[in-house]
């Protein structure tokens, strides 16, 4: 999908730069990165020279739209901007494993529940939360697949809207062999923030990630939580940590986090990367 800035038409009463006007019908064209009216697309040499192989028109809404879809699918590859990323995104943690000096791991939870129930509108007023949990193999699409959610109720309206609302870090193609998301993280649906049952997602780490750290595993990242978070994180020992196989991440990830995810959600979604 191209990225650079459409060229714009210069019909007499400039309809072509009133892109954002619903009532004015404006055209992409992908081929030679044009955004035109039907008086300019027809005007142009390109598409109506004789025997040219005319462009096709794409609708400049649903351009925006699938230029949105496509910078999803294709996130960052540059380091840096990933690591960006993952450090604004810690502030969705809900819960996760960490461990003591001696190796014992124990269960880090950051009250991201309590904490995004408590920022909806009029929070004083009784609300039934519903939890959609995504569970499954890492890299099958997990996080993608909520950020998608998310963006497409803010893009339905307005394509060119400013996210409001935080979505995951979807895996990228430079680090396809590593798990993205670290530990259990939970996310707003835009459409039902205000209303009486919110819709809250929660993207889970891959089960089958084994003991390999995911790009979005806390250590030095802990010291970038919001303040006021950090003053409501809880640290509960896990007294069946003890044998070396109930010790590994492994075992955390596979075991626990689906657990309590199985008891709480009311819909779980287990997504497979095998097509089968």
């Amino acid at each position: 999908m191209a990225s650079q800035t459409p060229v714009v038409g210069i019909c007499e009463d400039r309809r072509c730069d009133r892109r954002g006007d619903t009532s004015r019908k404006v055209w992409y064209c992908k081929a030679c990165a044009s955004c035109l009216c039907d008086v300019c697309w027809d005007l142009s040499p390109i598409h109506s020279a004789p025997g040219a192989l005319r462009h096709e028109k794409l609708e400049y809404r649903e351009y925006l739209l699938c230029n949105r879809l496509e910078r999803i699918l294709n996130p960052p590859t540059d380091q840096d901007e990933l690591e960006k990323l993952h450090d604004e995104d810690i502030n969705t943690t809900w819960f996760g494993i960490e461990r003591f000096e001696d190796g014992k791991p124990f269960l880090q939870d950051f009250e991201m529940f309590s904490h995004v129930m408590a920022n909806t509108p009029d929070p004083d007023r009784t609300k039934y939360p519903q939890l959609v949990s995504f569970v499954g193999e890492t890299s099958a699409g997990k996080s993608t697949l909520v950020k998608l959610l998310i963006d497409h109720e803010e893009s339905k309206d307005d394509p060119e809207a400013v996210a409001r609302f935080a979505s995951p870090v979807a895996g990228s193609r430079v680090n396809d062999s590593v798990p993205t998301s670290a530990d259990v993280h939970l996310y707003n649906d835009p459409a039902t923030w205000a209303a009486e049952r919110p819709i809250l997602y929660a993207d889970c780490e891959g089960l089958n990630a084994g003991e390999r750290v995911p790009l979005g595993a806390h250590g030095k990242r802990i010291a970038r939580l919001d303040n006021s978070r950090r003053l409501g994180l809880v640290v509960r020992n896990l007294e069946w940590a003890n044998s070396d196989e109930t010790r590994t991440r492994q075992y955390a990830v596979t075991h626990i986090y689906p657990r309590l995810l199985y008891t709480f959600s009311d819909v779980v979604v287990f997504v497979l990367r095998n097509p089968k």
